[in-house]
């Protein structure tokens, strides 16, 4: 379970109400996402090892650049050469750095606990696609589930996962969250904003 201090990046900040254009169905849904635990693993060399360390974390498939790999309530995102954002919904706080710097032992990778320092959100709809391109410079349009990519959107620097063909995770430093939150409110005014309550 994500423990009080991580729990509230968003929280009083991001209320659940309905923003921008009315209709029937809002193109755009916003919601905080709270993992239980993240860390962020540096210097780990792809190949068998990494696989045998993100398998002993019931993590399946390859891991490889520009892309996720998923396990049972835990993801690896690929952040740069050797560089992986962990996110945990099995963990708690440091738990899970710990327990990859156990597995990564005499490797020369190592995993920091920064399960405080990133706010997650979570952007879906049939306009989310449109109101990250009002800021992002990767081509969105052309991102598939699974694909993630260390970026900026506006002027926030972020790790972008697009998680389904409508929704996407966005990791951003937990001091900007407030601040981001905003310019996705107006980003997405024209096509309609839902503010959903927050997710485990």
């Amino acid at each position: 379970m994500p423990d009080a201090f991580f729990a509230g990046p968003l929280d009083g900040h991001m209320v659940a109400a309905r923003h921008g254009a009315v209709g029937d169905v809002p193109g755009v849904f916003v919601e905080q996402v709270r993992p239980g635990a993240m860390a962020q693993i540096s210097g780990a060399r792809e190949g068998t090892v990494l696989a045998a360390v993100l398998g002993s974390l019931g993590i399946e498939g390859e891991a490889s650049a520009l892309r996720c790999s998923d396990g049972d309530r835990i993801q690896a995102l690929w952040n740069g050469p050797g560089r992986y954002l962990v996110a945990s919904w099995r963990h708690a706080g440091a738990a899970l750095s710990h327990e990859l710097n156990v597995v990564f032992a005499g490797t020369g990778a190592v995993a920091v606990d920064v399960s405080h320092a990133r706010a997650v959100v979570r952007l879906r709809g049939s306009a989310c696609r449109d109101v990250l391109a009002k800021g992002c410079p990767l081509d969105v349009d052309r991102m598939r589930p699974g694909d993630c990519a260390a970026t900026v959107v506006s002027h926030f620097d972020m790790l972008v996962h697009c998680a389904t063909s409508d929704g996407f995770e966005l990791y951003v430093a937990r001091s900007f969250s407030q601040a981001f939150f905003e310019w996705l409110l107006h980003a997405g005014m024209e096509y309609g904003v839902e503010v959903q309550a927050a997710t485990t």
